[in-house]
């Protein structure tokens, strides 16, 4: 599940009955200190009665983010595929996705080639710049959003 927020939390519960939950992307291109405590009151506002439950694994990683939200798909060589930028919605993402290169690798091309003639746009000049623009972008978007 995934609320509807443009800077949005998503999670879901594994197979062995447990949340996962992520969110709270800091969009700098820097690790947060304490990932528990930065996701902890997401989590308590979203499930009011997990107050103060232990956080027992919490990672951080990259986020794809595109400026379209449509992840982008290609091939880099006649046998080299890739798919990025899922924009903070690949636990469901990924596996629409992964179905579809599955299928563009038994060379059943129409989906893929649909998502890879898709324009992306690239923020010019380099990653830190990139970064920062990421990360004033959606702040923007919080404020938006917090001021409604």
């Amino acid at each position: 599940m995934y609320d509807c927020r443009f800077v949005l939390d998503y999670y879901r519960l594994t197979a062995d009955n447990r949340l996962m939950f992520g969110g709270g992307t800091n969009y700098s291109g820097r690790d947060p200190k304490n990932v528990a405590a930065e996701l902890r009151p997401a989590i308590e506002r979203t499930f009011p009665q997990l107050k103060g439950v232990d956080i027992e694994f919490a990672w951080a990683g990259m986020a794809g983010i595109v400026i379209n939200r449509i992840p982008q798909l290609g091939k880099i060589a006649p046998n080299i595929f890739y798919c990025q930028g899922y924009s903070g919605h690949g636990i469901a993402t990924s596996h629409i996705m992964a179905e579809i290169m599955g299928q563009a690798i038994d060379g059943q091309m129409q989906e893929f080639d649909l998502f890879a003639a898709m324009r992306h746009i690239r923020i010019p000049l380099n990653e830190w710049f990139g970064n920062q623009a990421l990360a004033l972008g959606m702040l923007y978007y919080t404020l938006r959003e917090n001021w409604r």
